[in-house]
């Protein structure tokens, strides 16, 4: 059980909401099972293992190699959980920050600038129904949710110890330093208390998300090994 408070709630809502598309993108693309021989099996952290002696028909053991299933759960964690979320924020920032910002910059060096200017006066109408908190502290915020996920997801299958307790922190650790640094003006910007709470929410969901994720995964991928089985 997650202790309770707002911060966790908002983080649970951020995860249930991420997770309902994950299992929509898995039951669009249903995986295909690779032929092999021996029994596999499937640890609590749904990485897939084979029996003493199982190959492949290539002659490549089950354990050193990802199967279909594996390679299909990390393609739809990998989506949802990191790239969808920085595409939200760069959409924000495109669509409706200052053009001085550094991304702006990025578009003119990629040949992107003008299809941009085309889509900000597009929906420049909208700018003024989109709220504060989400015009500037959710792309941060998607930031910190999309690089611990990712840092999250590395860690999973190691051992407990300090690299994997400190690592996920490090994105909450460096954007919240950034604020702190733009309070005492040591860093350009203004510092404002709703970003840090947007970090923390973030990173929590990202937490939230990753142990369910690979929880949940773990024990669909057992009960479909199973159900061949019988």
């Amino acid at each position: 059980m997650y202790p309770r408070g707002p911060v966790t709630g908002a983080a649970r809502a951020v995860h249930f909401f991420l997770w309902q598309m994950e299992q929509r993108i898995r039951r669009a693309t249903p995986a295909s099972f690779a032929p092999g021989h021996g029994r596999i099996l499937v640890d609590r952290d749904g990485m897939q293992e084979n029996h003493e002696g199982a190959c492949m028909d290539d002659g490549m053991p089950v354990a050193h190699r990802a199967t279909p299933l594996t390679r299909h759960f990390a393609a739809a964690f990998f989506f949802v959980h990191v790239a969808f979320p920085i595409f939200c924020g760069a959409a924000i920032y495109s669509m409706w920050r200052s053009k001085t910002l550094l991304v702006f910059t990025w578009y003119r060096w990629a040949d992107f600038y003008t299809p941009i200017m085309s889509l900000r006066s597009h929906v420049s109408g909208v700018r003024h129904l989109v709220p504060g908190p989400i015009l500037y502290s959710l792309p941060d915020a998607l930031w910190v949710y999309s690089f611990t996920a990712f840092i999250q997801y590395l860690w999973a299958k190691q051992p407990r110890g300090y690299g994997k307790t400190l690592w996920p922190l490090l994105p909450v650790a460096l954007a919240s330093g950034a604020e702190v640094g733009q309070f005492f003006a040591m860093v350009p910007g203004t510092f404002d208390p709703v970003d840090l709470l947007a970090y923390v929410v973030a990173w929590k969901a990202a937490s939230i998300s990753v142990n369910a994720s690979i929880a949940k995964s773990g024990r669909r991928t057992a009960e479909g090994y199973i159900a061949r089985e019988i």
